[in-house]
C-alpha cells in the first residue's frame, strides 16, 4: 500500500465525517419541501391578494409561476438551514475558550434570579423612548368604551374581558384619586402593564437558558423583540391584548416546564405559577380558556404526564371553575350587561354576507328567502343599494351604507355581525350551517376572497396590509367623556408639542407596518423605500414564519438521539456532572426516552391560538400581539434539550464539561472509519 494510497483513504474518510456532519435524511427533506410549498403558496398568494385590492386571479399564470419559484427558493433555503441545524446537534471539535463559549458560561453561572433582574432591568431601560413617546399612555382601542359603559352607563358590558375593564378602572380610579387627573390614571395601567411584559420576557430568557438553549441563541431572540418598535407601542396602549400577552407567555413557558420535568407539578410553587398564569390568560380573553382546556386535554393522554395527571386536573378544573364564576361573584356588585353579538361566527357572517352581496343576482329567491332567516335584510339591503359608500379606503366599501351603518365592509365583519340575528341562529343553527355550506359549495371564490381579507395579513408581510382597523387604533377615536372627571381631567392625547415628533412617528409608524412612510417615498417619486426592508420585522405575519421554523426544527431533531436523555452521551454529561456536584445532580426519571417532538404540544398551544385569529371579525396587529411577544420563546423552543433537569449553579461546570465529551466523541475514529483503515 502506497503513501498515496494512505493519503486517499484518509481523504475518504474525513469527507465522510464531513458529509455525514451535514447529513440531509428523508425526513430533512421531506420538511424542506412542505415549508417550502406553504410559504410559496402564502407569498405568492398574498401578494396577489394585495396587489389586485382583494380581488385575485387564481388561474393567472404569473402566480403560478411566482408559486413555484418561490417554492424552489423556499425548499433549498430550508435544506441549507436543516443541514446546519444538523451540524450543531451531531459532535463536532469546539474551540473552548472562545469568546462565545466564555460569555456563554458567564450568562449560564449567572444565579437565576439575578438573571432575571438584571434583564427585567434593561428592558424597561429599553422601553423608555416608548414610554416617552407614548406619555401618558395610548388610550385608544375598546379602553374608552370599556370605562363609557362603566362609569358612565353603571354597567359592565360582558363584550369586553371583565378582568380587564376592572383593572383599568381600577388604575382610573387610582390616578384620579392621587393626582386629580385620569391621565395618570391611564399612565399607571401602561406601568403595571410594561412590568408585566418585562419579567414576562426575563423569565423566558432566564428559563429557555436553564433548559438547554444556547445564551447567545436566547439573548439574540430575546433582545429582537424586546427592542421591536411595534411591540413598545403596545406595551404603553390600554389594549387587553397587551396585558393578555404577559399571563399567555408564563403559561407558555409552564408547559414546557411541565413537559421538560412534569413532576415539577407536585410542587406547590409550580402549580400555582400554572394556576395564575393560566386564569390571568383566561380573564382576560375568551380565547385563552379554550386553549388551555385543549393543550390539557392532549397533556392528560400523553403517557409522560401519568405522574401528575391528578394535579393537571386539580388545575384545569380551578381555572375553569374561576372563570365561570367570576362574572357570577360580579353580578351581585355590578350590573352586567351580557354580549349577544356571536364573535365566533364573524368570519362564516362574513363569507355569507359577501357572496349576497357580489353574487346576489346569481341567487334564487329561495336562497335569498334562507338568508333572511338569520340575516336582517333590510340591513343587508341598504348596503347592497348604497348611494353613500365607504370613502376611508380606495376599492372598499362599495356594498357599506354610510348613513345607516350597515351591510358590507370587506376588511371589517362587524356590519355582517350586526345584521345577524343572533336568536334565530341559536334556535336553528342546523339550519345555519345547511346555508352556510350550500353557498360554499356554489360560490367558493366569494368565501376563499372574504377569507383572506381576514387572514392574508397574517401570512404576507406588506404594508399594504394597514387599513383602518389593522394598524394602531386612534387615540380616544369616539371622543368619550367619562362622568367620574370634570373636562379639564380627561385623559390626554399623547401627541404633544414638547415631545420628539420624530420618535412619536417611529413608533406609530411601526405600529402601522410603515405604510405611512412607504406611501411618503412613492408620493415623492421614489420607488423605493428603505423602510421596505423593516416591514416584515413589524409585520403580523412574522409570527407565521416563526412558527413555521419553530415546528419544523422541532420535527427535525427527532433522529440526533445522543442529545435525548437516557442516552448515552446524556450519562456520560449527567456522570461528568455528579463528579463535579458531588452527585447532587438527578435526571427526572417520570418517564424514559422522551421524543423532541413532545416539545410540539407546547408549539400547538401558540398554534391554536394562531388559528383561533382567523375566525376574529378582523385582521389586526394587537390581536397578533400576544404571540408576536411571544416570538423569542417560539424560537428557541427546538434548542431546548426534553428533561434536562441540571441546577444552574452548576450550568458553567455543564457547558465545559459537554464540550470536553464532545471533544472526546470527535477525536474517537468513527466505527465506520475504523473498518475501512482495518482492511489496509
Amino acid at each position: 500500500m502506497t503513501h498515496f494510497d494512505n493519503n486517499l483513504d484518509d481523504s475518504t474518510i474525513m469527507i465522510d465525517l464531513t458529509v455525514r456532519r451535514y447529513h440531509l435524511s428523508p425526513s430533512d427533506i421531506v420538511i424542506s419541501a412542505i415549508l417550502g410549498i406553504i410559504i410559496g403558496a402564502s407569498l405568492s398568494i398574498g401578494r396577489e391578494f394585495y396587489h389586485t385590492a382583494g380581488a385575485p386571479n387564481f388561474g393567472s399564470a404569473l402566480l403560478w409561476l411566482s408559486a413555484i419559484a418561490i417554492t424552489l427558493i423556499a425548499t433549498f433555503i430550508s435544506l441549507l438551514c436543516l443541514a446546519l441545524w444538523n451540524s450543531y446537534w451531531r459532535p463536532r471539535k469546539t474551540r473552548k475558550y472562545s469568546l462565545l463559549i466564555l460569555l456563554s458560561s458567564q450568562i449560564r453561572t449567572t444565579k437565576p434570579a439575578l438573571l432575571r433582574i438584571t434583564v427585567f432591568i434593561i428592558i424597561l431601560v429599553l422601553w423608555i423612548p416608548a414610554a416617552i413617546a407614548f406619555f401618558p399612555g395610548n388610550y385608544s382601542s375598546d379602553a374608552p368604551l370599556q370605562l363609557h359603559a362603566l362609569f358612565n352607563n353603571h354597567e359592565l358590558d360582558a363584550h369586553w374581558p371583565l378582568a380587564h375593564t376592572l383593572v383599568l378602572a381600577g388604575c382610573m380610579q387610582i390616578g384620579q384619586a392621587l393626582f386629580s387627573n385620569l391621565s395618570a390614571g391611564v399612565f399607571i395601567y401602561c406601568i403595571i402593564q410594561a412590568l408585566l411584559l418585562a419579567f414576562a420576557l426575563s423569565l423566558s430568557l432566564q428559563q429557555v437558558i436553564s433548559w438547554g438553549c444556547p445564551p447567545i441563541v436566547a439573548v439574540i431572540c430575546h433582545f429582537m423583540i424586546i427592542i421591536n418598535p411595534y411591540v413598545q407601542t403596545y406595551v404603553m396602549t390600554t389594549s387587553k391584548d397587551s396585558m393578555f400577552a404577559s399571563f399567555f407567555i408564563m403559561t407558555l413557558l409552564c408547559i414546557i416546564n411541565m413537559l421538560q420535568t412534569p413532576t415539577a407539578l407536585k410542587s406547590l410553587k409550580k402549580c400555582s405559577a400554572l394556576f395564575f398564569s393560566a386564569l390571568g390568560m383566561s380573564l382576560m380573553r375568551k380565547q385563552g380558556l379554550y386553549i388551555f382546556i385543549i393543550v390539557f386535554i392532549i397533556l392528560f393522554f400523553v403517557r409522560r404526564m401519568k405522574p401528575v395527571r391528578w394535579q393537571m386536573s386539580l388545575v384545569a378544573i380551578l381555572v375553569l371553575s374561576v372563570t365561570i364564576l367570576f362574572p357570577a361573584c360580579l353580578g351581585a356588585t355590578f350590573t352586567i350587561r351580557e354580549n349577544t353579538v356571536m364573535d365566533q361566527l364573524s368570519l362564516p357572517s362574513q363569507q355569507i354576507v359577501a357572496t349576497y352581496m357580489y353574487d346576489h343576482a346569481e341567487l334564487s329567491k329561495q336562497d335569498i328567502d334562507e338568508v333572511g332567516k338569520y340575516y336582517d335584510l333590510q340591513a343587508l339591503d341598504a348596503g347592497l343599494n348604497s348611494d353613500k359608500p365607504w370613502e376611508g379606503m380606495a376599492g372598499i366599501g362599495r356594498y357599506y351604507n354610510s348613513d345607516t351603518g350597515t351591510g358590507y365592509l370587506e376588511p371589517l365583519a362587524d356590519p355582517s355581525k350586526a345584521a345577524l340575528i343572533s336568536d334565530a341562529v341559536k334556535q336553528d343553527m342546523t339550519g345555519y350551517v345547511k346555508l352556510y355550506f350550500s353557498f360554499a359549495i356554489h360560490h367558493p371564490y366569494r368565501y376563499l376572497t372574504a377569507m383572506l381579507w381576514d387572514t392574508a395579513g397574517y401570512i404576507y408581510p406588506t404594508s399594504l396590509a394597514d387599513n383602518r382597523w389593522s394598524g394602531l387604533a386612534p387615540w380616544n377615536e369616539f371622543n368619550v367623556t367619562l362622568d367620574v372627571a370634570s373636562e379639564n381631567q380627561q385623559p390626554q392625547d399623547y401627541h404633544q408639542s414638547w415631545k420628539p415628533q420624530w420618535l412619536v412617528k417611529w413608533f406609530t409608524d411601526a405600529a402601522e407596518f410603515y405604510a405611512p412612510r412607504i406611501a411618503a417615498a412613492k408620493q415623492s417619486g421614489r420607488t423605493f423605500s428603505g423602510y421596505s426592508l423593516l416591514v416584515p420585522w413589524v409585520s403580523p405575519a412574522l409570527v407565521f414564519y416563526v412558527l413555521l421554523i419553530s415546528c419544523a426544527l422541532i420535527c427535525s431533531r427527532r433522529k440526533f438521539a445522543n442529545r435525548l436523555p437516557n442516552t448515552k452521551h446524556h450519562r456520560q454529561t449527567l456522570h461528568a456532572q455528579e463528579h463535579h456536584t458531588g452527585g447532587e445532580a438527578k435526571p427526572d426519571i417520570s418517564t424514559s426516552k422522551p421524543s423532541p417532538l413532545i416539545l410540539l404540544i407546547a408549539w400547538g398551544y401558540a398554534a391554536l391560538y394562531w388559528c383561533s385569529l382567523l375566525l376574529a371579525p378582523v385582521m389586526c396587529g394587537r390581536y397578533i400581539f400576544p404571540l408576536f411577544i411571544s416570538i423569542p420563546t417560539l424560537l428557541c423552543l427546538p434548542w431546548i434539550t426534553v428533561n434536562r433537569n441540571f441546577s444552574s449553579d452548576s450550568s458553567g461546570n455543564l457547558d465545559g464539561i459537554e464540550h470536553g465529551i464532545l471533544d472526546r466523541e470527535q477525536s474517537a475514529p468513527d466505527e465506520n472509519a475504523k473498518k475501512m483503515l482495518s482492511r489496509h
